[in-house]
């Protein structure tokens, strides 16, 4: 066993996978836009919660806002500011066949700001144009901050010009995808969100 273990490690080369260099100009890319929206938030006066955003990444947001339309794990939360799901989202693309210059239609959510900004960084890579409708609303500890929803995340980055893509409609979320279960206050601040973005 230690001889094949030794020989193993002595010979092995690595190897790139397919689209290397495209899943590693989404991941970067990615990081880029994350880090330009937690300098945004950190303007507003908004504060990392180093218990709960313990990456520091300034897109994890709070477990209930009156923005809030859903329970959420905040685990989960965390795992998709991982930059590198952008990777994974190229590969997705490349394996499903689509092609450079291709409009895809592409449904976005508040709940997930982290993997909406890989996704978008993936398309940005691969030279793919999304038409994108956004639920504006989130579950608990994503994009569910009033003055920071997924919608205002999308706009400084689309202003930066990191992204180049912005929703071309959006909607309350929520239950039935109309606010039911949020406050009128809640159902207010999410179409102020919309209407100013």
């Amino acid at each position: 066993s230690l001889l094949i273990f030794y020989v193993a490690e002595h010979t092995a080369e690595p190897v790139r996978q397919p689209y290397f260099d495209k899943k590693l100009q989404a991941a970067k890319l990615s990081l880029v836009a994350r880090e330009a929206i937690k300098s945004y938030a950190q303007n507003l006066g908004i504060k990392v919660d180093i218990q709960n955003d313990p990456y520091k990444t300034g897109i994890i947001g709070q477990e209930r806002t009156p923005t809030t339309t859903d329970r959420g794990v905040v685990g989960s939360k965390i795992l998709a500011t991982n930059p590198n799901f952008a990777a994974v989202f190229v590969e997705m693309l490349v394996k499903s066949r689509v092609k450079k210059n291709s409009v895809i239609a592409v449904g976005m959510t508040g709940s997930f700001p982290g993997l909406d900004i890989s996704f978008l960084a993936a398309c940005v890579a691969l030279d793919i144009q999304p038409i994108i409708i956004t639920s504006a609303g989130s579950s608990d500890w994503g994009a569910n901050l009033p003055a920071l929803s997924w919608l205002d995340m999308e706009r400084v980055l689309n202003e930066r010009g990191i992204i180049p893509f912005k929703s071309v409609a959006a909607s309350i979320g929520g239950g039935s995808d109309n606010g039911r279960g949020l406050s009128p206050e809640g159902r207010d601040l999410i179409k102020e969100a919309i209407l100013r973005n």
